[in-house]
Protein backbone atom coordinates (compact mmCIF):
# COMPACT_ATOMS: atom_id res chain seq x y z
CA UNK A 1 0.00 0.00 0.00
CA UNK A 2 1.43 3.38 -0.90
CA UNK A 3 2.13 5.84 1.89
CA UNK A 4 -0.43 8.29 0.48
CA UNK A 5 -3.21 5.67 0.64
CA UNK A 6 -2.27 4.54 4.13
CA UNK A 7 -5.24 4.77 6.49
CA UNK A 8 -4.82 6.84 9.64
CA UNK A 9 -7.20 7.34 12.56
CA UNK A 10 -7.97 10.88 13.70
CA UNK A 11 -10.67 11.74 16.16
CA UNK A 12 -12.33 8.37 15.70
CA UNK A 13 -12.44 8.60 11.88
CA UNK A 14 -10.30 6.74 9.37
CA UNK A 15 -8.72 8.91 6.67
CA UNK A 16 -6.15 8.43 3.97
CA UNK A 17 -2.89 10.15 4.93
CA UNK A 18 -3.07 12.03 1.61
CA UNK A 19 -6.20 13.81 2.80
CA UNK A 20 -4.35 15.29 5.77
CA UNK A 21 -1.26 16.11 3.70
CA UNK A 22 -3.14 17.83 0.90
CA UNK A 23 -5.64 19.69 3.06
CA UNK A 24 -2.96 21.26 5.25
CA UNK A 25 0.05 21.12 2.87
CA UNK A 26 2.11 18.93 5.19
CA UNK A 27 4.94 16.47 4.80
CA UNK A 28 4.12 12.86 5.71
CA UNK A 29 5.81 13.16 9.12
CA UNK A 30 3.95 16.36 10.01
CA UNK A 31 0.68 14.86 8.76
CA UNK A 32 1.24 11.85 11.04
CA UNK A 33 1.98 14.19 13.95
CA UNK A 34 -1.20 16.15 13.30
CA UNK A 35 -3.24 12.94 13.23
CA UNK A 36 -1.55 11.81 16.45
CA UNK A 37 -2.48 15.09 18.15
CA UNK A 38 -6.04 14.93 16.83
CA UNK A 39 -6.57 11.45 18.17
CA UNK A 40 -5.63 12.23 21.77
CA UNK A 41 -6.97 14.84 24.18
CA UNK A 42 -3.42 15.83 25.18
CA UNK A 43 -0.05 14.49 24.04
CA UNK A 44 3.16 14.77 26.04
CA UNK A 45 6.62 15.49 24.70
CA UNK A 46 7.69 12.00 25.78
CA UNK A 47 4.82 10.40 23.80
CA UNK A 48 5.72 12.36 20.66
CA UNK A 49 9.39 11.43 20.92
CA UNK A 50 8.55 7.76 21.55
CA UNK A 51 6.09 7.65 18.65
CA UNK A 52 8.37 9.41 16.18
CA UNK A 53 11.63 7.64 16.94
CA UNK A 54 13.32 10.07 19.31
CA UNK A 55 12.88 13.07 17.04
CA UNK A 56 12.81 16.24 19.11
CA UNK A 57 9.15 16.78 19.96
CA UNK A 58 9.44 20.52 20.37
CA UNK A 59 11.02 20.87 16.94
CA UNK A 60 8.29 18.80 15.28
CA UNK A 61 5.52 20.67 17.11
CA UNK A 62 7.03 24.04 16.15
CA UNK A 63 7.26 22.98 12.51
CA UNK A 64 3.64 21.87 12.57
CA UNK A 65 2.57 25.10 14.31
CA UNK A 66 4.33 27.12 11.62
CA UNK A 67 2.62 25.19 8.81
CA UNK A 68 -0.81 25.60 10.44
CA UNK A 69 -0.39 29.29 11.28
CA UNK A 70 -1.74 30.47 7.90
CA UNK A 71 -4.88 28.41 8.49
CA UNK A 72 -5.41 29.93 11.94
CA UNK A 73 -5.12 26.53 13.59
CA UNK A 74 -3.35 26.63 16.93
CA UNK A 75 -1.67 23.85 18.84
CA UNK A 76 -1.95 24.73 22.49
CA UNK A 77 0.51 23.84 25.23
CA UNK A 78 -0.47 22.87 28.74
CA UNK A 79 2.48 23.30 31.07
CA UNK A 80 3.89 19.96 32.28
CA UNK A 81 1.20 18.03 30.40
CA UNK A 82 1.71 18.39 26.67
CA UNK A 83 0.18 19.62 23.44
CA UNK A 84 -3.42 19.68 22.31
CA UNK A 85 -6.06 21.20 20.05
CA UNK A 86 -9.01 22.98 21.65
CA UNK A 87 -12.13 20.78 21.34
CA UNK A 88 -13.76 23.23 18.90
CA UNK A 89 -10.60 23.33 16.78
CA UNK A 90 -10.34 19.53 16.79
CA UNK A 91 -13.97 19.19 15.69
CA UNK A 92 -13.52 21.76 12.91
CA UNK A 93 -10.36 20.06 11.62
CA UNK A 94 -12.01 16.64 11.58
CA UNK A 95 -15.11 17.99 9.82
CA UNK A 96 -12.84 19.64 7.25
CA UNK A 97 -10.93 16.37 6.70
CA UNK A 98 -14.18 14.43 6.28
CA UNK A 99 -15.38 16.92 3.68
CA UNK A 100 -12.03 16.97 1.87
CA UNK A 101 -11.75 13.19 1.68
CA UNK A 102 -15.27 12.86 0.34
CA UNK A 103 -14.58 15.55 -2.25
CA UNK A 104 -11.16 14.16 -3.28
CA UNK A 105 -12.16 10.66 -4.19
CA UNK A 106 -15.72 10.01 -3.19
CA UNK A 107 -14.67 7.73 -0.35
CA UNK A 108 -16.24 8.46 2.97
CA UNK A 109 -14.27 8.84 6.16
CA UNK A 110 -15.54 6.01 8.29
CA UNK A 111 -15.65 5.23 11.96
CA UNK A 112 -13.25 2.40 12.74
CA UNK A 113 -14.34 -0.69 14.65
CA UNK A 114 -14.40 0.03 18.37
CA UNK A 115 -11.32 -0.90 20.26
CA UNK A 116 -8.31 0.59 21.97
CA UNK A 117 -5.98 -1.03 19.43
CA UNK A 118 -7.24 1.34 16.71
CA UNK A 119 -8.32 4.48 18.50
CA UNK A 120 -6.09 4.55 21.53
CA UNK A 121 -9.21 4.91 23.69
CA UNK A 122 -11.18 2.37 25.62
CA UNK A 123 -14.14 0.93 23.73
Amino acid sequence: MSEMKQPVVAGGFVFELATVQLKFDLSPSLAYLMVYLLDKPITSTVEVEARFGGTKARTMINRLRTRLMDRRVQIKTKYSAGYYFEPETRAAIIASLVSTQEHMNGSRAILPPSGPELTGRAA
